[in-house]
């Protein structure tokens, strides 16, 4: 080969070289609504272990009033009624007024339930059953009933409520009903099953509910009148086109309808994922308090399964609001808190992070990125006021042009609890809180834009202002100001890493668990020493067991793009643990983020844990966690990053 040539040749190389590395990037984005719906008919709020009864997403509307002495149930299409004649009505759902039409009559009954193919009756004596197919006009007995008050239809078993309060379960179809006792609820006085839970009212304001698929069962609160939603004193339940409804003593007509906020309010999984040449990583901002990681890694075995994309290149990032439905195990808290509804997790959650993620790689499309970092003051340190208290007030922000100039994807990250609102309703509200409202104002203001939020190291920093409207929009112009300067144009490849510390636990003795346990159980009904029983008796059991941690693993994902890494740590990581880690590289663009694939507890530092704070101490006990950290625990995790040097 002459030299000219092989000068030519690499000169194209060298320009090719550069070219690729200028514009090597697929980037695609896509938001999923993390929004509760029919699956479920009243949630628990995450966040707050008070008010001590729980924060419920349930409210009452009323849409009309029934004649007394009418028997009433629904199915998916529409109302049926028995009047106190006997005449059997329907009227359709979802239209009110209601309009009722004569399709027949029924014999004096108590208790009326059916599908959209049968209808069963309960007699009024309350011991014999009878039915008919919906379309038929001729009542056959079914079986025989055990004094019971009430019937209910529930996919191919029937269920019936005793006068004792006892819950009983039978075949239908065959010739003789077996009833089996299910539970007991004293001073039950009509019910529903949905999605293998019985609600329940017992005359009152209170609704319960009891898991099926849970063993043992037990029955907890699923709603109450907290001065702020409708307050009903609820005698009778009934389900029609997959929603609740409800009628009091005046024959008073309710739905069950959950307090939605407005629109920056509204929950989403949002996933933001990168590709160059051979390898592909996925971001995921998702409107929840947080998670366990048996769910995340589900989620990313669900992908590595369908797409190949390995655990260590998705990072899963909850934003923390306190205005998500519980989503994660939380042994400790009360009882309606201690285990996310599984239709809720099952139906709307897990599907759509998945989906989010998919439709993102979906959409990958040559882009060009850019990173630039600005400061903020929506926050402040919130723990050991009387020494001087760190606070990493830097806004990341990840500016991501897709070369058509059709999208434009913008991420910020910062970190600052999502936690304040105001006083009354908003407090019983499903809200993504200051982080949807910074996205909703980013994307009124900047063209073609969608933006992701990444929660920092917030485990210590709260809002300075309220309301999370005026946080929210504080925030946008913080990234709006970097947006509007140059920022650093990302060029490099791709690399993603997964690290774990296992951080050593220092368990009690058996004597200070019994100890402890019996101090606090000197005033029944406070919150606090409630949770410390329950820490107890969960520390007991886990010894009892054998199954006492001696490590708490602390997670540690690194995804490099180009020129920037991000580093995620799992747990409710405090502001200290950003500022240490950017210091590793001092002169390299370093985002850090908190609430990363679990978030099992906080992770504090030493002055939290010298000083007995929140966030030191009584935090491991909210989160069923068998010690608090060693006091050199930001060390460890430093010297873990350090020494991985991804």
């Amino acid at each position: 080969m002459n030299t000219k040539r092989f000068k030519l040749l690499v000169c194209l190389f060298l320009f090719s070289s550069q070219v690729f590395g200028q514009q090597n990037f697929l980037a695609g984005l896509a938001r999923q609504s993390l929004q509760p719906g029919k699956e479920s008919f009243s949630l628990a709020l995450a966040g707050y272990g008070a008010p001590r009864d729980g924060r419920f997403t349930l409210d009452w509307e009323q849409k009309a009033n029934l004649a007394p002495g009418s028997v009433l149930t629904g199915t998916d299409a529409v109302f049926l009624a028995i009047s106190a004649k006997d005449i059997l009505q329907q009227a359709p759902v979802n239209r009110f007024p209601l309009q009722w039409t004569t399709i027949g009559r029924a014999r004096a009954a108590k208790s009326l339930t059916g599908d959209n193919d049968n209808l069963y009756l309960l007699n009024t004596v309350g011991n014999k059953i009878y039915h008919k197919s919906s379309s038929g006009k001729k009542w056959e007995k079914a079986g025989a009933a055990l004094a019971l008050k009430e019937i209910v239809l529930a996919g191919n078993n029937l269920f019936g409520l005793g006068t004792d309060g006892s819950f009983k379960k039978a075949v239908p179809d065959e010739k003789k009903l077996q009833w089996q006792t299910v539970t007991h609820l004293p001073g039950a006085v009509s019910f529903v099953v949905h999605r293998q839970s019985i609600y329940a009212a017992t005359g009152t304001d209170t609704l319960y509910r009891y898991n099926l698929n849970q063993v043992p069962g037990r029955w907890i609160k699923a709603g109450y009148y907290n001065q702020v939603i409708q307050n009903v004193k609820v005698q009778k339940l009934l389900v029609a086109n997959d929603k609740l409804y409800s009628l009091d003593e005046k024959g008073n007509l309710y739905e069950a309808t959950k307090i939605y906020g407005d629109k920056p309010d509204e929950l989403f999984a949002t996933a933001l994922a990168i590709k160059q040449v051979n390898q592909t990583v996925v971001l995921l901002g998702v409107d929840l308090c947080g998670f366990d990681d048996s769910m995340v890694k589900e989620i990313k075995a669900e992908l590595t399964r369908k797409r190949g994309l390995p655990a260590a290149a998705v990072l899963i990032n909850a934003s923390h609001t306190h205005f998500a439905p519980v989503t994660q195990l939380w042994a400790t808290w009360g009882p309606q808190n201690q285990v996310p509804d599984s239709s809720y997790l099952n139906l709307v959650v897990k599907p759509a992070i998945l989906k989010a993620a998919e439709k993102a790689l979906d959409n990958l499309a040559p882009a060009d990125i850019y990173f630039g970092r600005g400061k903020t003051a929506i926050g402040r340190n919130r723990s050991n006021k009387n020494l001087e208290t760190p606070y990493d007030d830097d806004v990341d922000v990840l500016k991501v042009e897709s070369k058509d100039g059709k999208n434009n994807y913008v991420l910020v990250l910062a970190g600052c609890h999502p936690v304040f609102v105001k006083p009354g309703r908003q407090n019983y509200t499903i809200s993504s809180n200051y982080p949807g409202y910074m996205r909703d104002m980013l994307e009124r203001s900047q063209k073609n834009t969608t933006a992701l939020f990444i929660q920092g190291c917030a485990g210590d920093i709260n809002p300075r202002d309220n309301q999370p409207d005026v946080t929210g929009h504080k925030l946008a112009q913080d990234a709006m100001q970097v947006l509007n300067h140059k920022m650093t144009f990302l060029q490099g490849g791709i690399s993603f890493y997964m690290d774990t510390l296992q951080a050593p636990a220092t368990p009690w003795s058996r004597e200070k668990i019994v100890a402890f346990r019996q101090e606090n159980l000197k005033e029944p009904g406070n919150i606090d020493m409630e949770k410390n029983v329950r820490w107890a008796d969960l520390m007991l059991q886990k010894l009892d067991k054998g199954t006492m941690p001696n490590h708490m693993p602390v997670y540690i994902q690194t995804i490099n793009i180009g020129n920037w890494k991000m580093v995620g740590l799992s747990r409710e990581v405090v502001t200290e643990y950003s500022l240490g880690i950017k210091a590793i590289w001092p002169d390299k663009l370093v985002s850090v983020a908190g609430y990363c694939n679990d978030v099992a507890s906080y992770l504090p530092v030493e002055r939290h844990i010298r000083t007995g704070v929140y966030e030191g101490y009584n935090s491991f006990l909210w989160y069923g966690q068998p010690s608090a950290f060693p006091e050199n625990i930001l060390d460890l995790v430093l010297d873990k990053v350090r020494a991985g040097n991804y």
